[in-house]
């Protein structure tokens, strides 16, 4: 399928940009953008339009900022719901607190200690 797109030049070098920096095809942060604007509902994109179009650059600035904030957190929840997943129950059974989890997650990330100086030295 193809889609033909009007874009200003400025545009383009930002979207080529975000490619050469990110590893994707320019294709694919294409895909990416219009994928998400796809799943707004109309009226969210109606005002992001004229954002776009009528707001000052502070006000572009604040949409944008809260746009990166909301897919971080996005991407931090998928992220807890893969290791929470990946974690074996028995692990977590007794873990009640947040000083449980705590002292666990040092338990299973700290190096054995050693027996004592080694004799053989």
């Amino acid at each position: 399928m193809e889609i033909r797109l009007e874009l200003d030049e400025q545009l383009v070098r930002r979207v080529e940009q975000i490619a050469e920096e990110s590893g994707y095809r320019v294709a694919d942060v294409t895909a990416a953008a219009l994928g998400l604007i796809t799943r707004l509902p109309a009226d969210t994109v109606d005002s992001l339009r004229y954002v776009n179009e009528s707001g000052s650059p502070a006000d572009v600035d604040r949409l944008t900022s809260g746009v990166a904030r909301a897919i971080t957190d996005a991407e931090y929840e998928l992220s807890y719901r893969l290791v929470v997943a990946s974690i074996p129950a028995r692990v977590v059974e007794g873990l009640h607190s947040e000083d449980d989890i705590i002292t666990e997650a040092v338990r299973l990330t700290s190096r054995p200690h050693s027996a004592g100086p080694r004799s053989d030295r």
